[in-house]
């Protein structure tokens, strides 16, 4: 009489679903699996079963697993990371998985996944006061739940000569008494202090530019896109001769703006 061969086969109650949880691309569960034969198996694949809208128009994926090794009448839980249609939204849906001819129910999970990218990253408008300039936008909604994009508030700016111009404040307000107080030397501490009260004005003095959504709400359903329109106004405190930097968050993406210096050039 023959030896047996390997039988890799799902344990476990076969009216309990498995369950898998997470976000549609990195679903987690674990499958419990055990070799019945008398010789030693390898798992290396399980298959899903679902409807289409979940599994990317196809009603059976079949996931690689690897190759876990069992030895005759050895058991284990194998970790599988399972992937939906990204835009599943969240909830809990019904699948199946086959794993060596056997079927068992599957729980899915589905959390929210809050992911967009925004095109370009970063907008360039030039330094000129008084003037609209409208720069359009991407939004690609690669989550699973709605994006609403309402107002944009207006970003902070910073410039590139930021130390420099604290540092050249604090050294003006290092007089000549406030060496001799020292005793014909300058207090580290007090330069330090004056350094940091100069760089508070220069921040309180922060320009923003004024960033407006000209397209209005916007909805944004899993799996789709939608273009913006900004309208940006440079306020009239830039130097012409430095250029300037700010954000704006959209959700998790944080849009940048460079203002740099506008030099037309000269016409008859």
């Amino acid at each position: 009489m023959g030896t047996r061969a390997a039988h890799l086969r799902l344990t476990g109650d076969e009216q309990t679903p498995l369950v898998f949880r997470g976000p549609p691309r990195r679903l987690r569960g674990r499958l419990p699996v055990a070799n019945t034969g008398q010789r030693r198996g390898v798992l290396r694949e399980a298959v899903l079963q679902g409807s289409p809208e979940l599994l990317g128009d196809e009603q059976r994926v079949c996931y690689r697993l690897g190759a876990t090794v069992l030895r005759p009448e050895q058991r284990s839980e194998v970790g599988v990371a399972l992937t939906l249609n990204p835009a599943t939204r969240p909830g809990e849906y019904q699948l199946e998985v086959e794993v060596g001819g056997e079927v068992r129910p599957v729980v899915v999970q589905v959390l929210e996944e809050l992911r967009l990218s925004v095109s370009p990253a970063q907008l360039v408008v030039e330094n000129r006061p008084g003037e609209v300039q409208t720069k359009r936008v991407v939004v690609d909604n690669r989550g699973n739940v709605d994006l609403t994009i309402g107002a944009v508030g207006d970003a902070v700016l910073n410039d590139e000569l930021f130390e420099c111009r604290a540092l050249r404040r604090a050294l003006r307000e290092l007089t000549d008494e406030d060496a001799e107080a020292e005793g014909n030397s300058i207090d580290l501490d007090a330069v330090l202090t004056k350094v940091a009260h100069a760089s508070q004005h220069v921040l309180d003095r922060a320009n923003h530019l004024r960033v407006r959504n000209a397209s209005g709400r916007t909805v944004i359903e899993p799996g789709r896109w939608a273009t913006i329109d900004l309208e940006i106004e440079v306020p009239d405190t830039l130097s012409q001769h430095t250029r300037y930097w700010g954000t704006v968050p959209i959700y998790t993406h944080d849009l940048a703006f460079v203002v740099v210096p506008y030099r037309p050039e000269d016409t008859e």
